[in-house]
C-alpha cells in the first residue's frame, strides 16, 4: 500500500535537512575516501530518511529508521545496520527543519 501523501509530508519534504556528526562519521564517510562512494552513501541516507517520513503518521516529530551499510573503516565484508532517527524541529509551532541523528543521540537537537 502507498503511503498517502499529506499536506504536512508535502511541507515536511521542503524543509532542509541537517546530518549530525555522529551519522556523517558512522553511515556517510568512508576512510579511503572515494567520492562516488561517499555520494552513494549520502545518498542512501537521505533516501531512508525520505522513505521514513512518507511512512510517518501525522503528528509524530521522531522517526526512527535503519540502514544498512559499509562500516567508515572501509572493509566491505559485512554491512553493519545503522540506527538512525529523522527528528522533525519546530520554530513557533511550525516544522522549519529535518535532522538526521543517530538513534541514541539526542545531544546534537538544539
Amino acid at each position: 500500500m502507498l503511503p498517502t501523501m499529506t499536506a504536512r509530508k508535502q511541507h515536511l519534504l521542503q524543509l532542509p535537512i541537517v546530518v549530525s556528526e555522529p551519522v556523517w562519521l558512522q553511515a556517510i564517510y568512508i576512510s579511503d575516501f572515494l567520492f562516488a562512494e561517499l555520494s552513494d552513501r549520502m545518498n542512501a541516507v537521505l533516501d531512508a530518511a525520505y522513505r521514513a517520513l512518507l511512512q510517518e503518521q501525522d503528528g509524530c516529530d521522531t522517526l526512527p529508521f535503519d540502514l544498512w551499510a559499509y562500516p567508515a573503516s572501509g572493509q566491505r565484508e559485512l554491512p553493519v545496520c545503522v540506527h538512525l532517527q529523522l527528528q522533525i524541529e519546530t520554530l513557533n509551532g511550525q516544522p522549519h527543519l529535518l535532522r538526521i541523528l543517530l538513534s541514541e543521540d539526542r545531544t546534537n537537537a538544539a
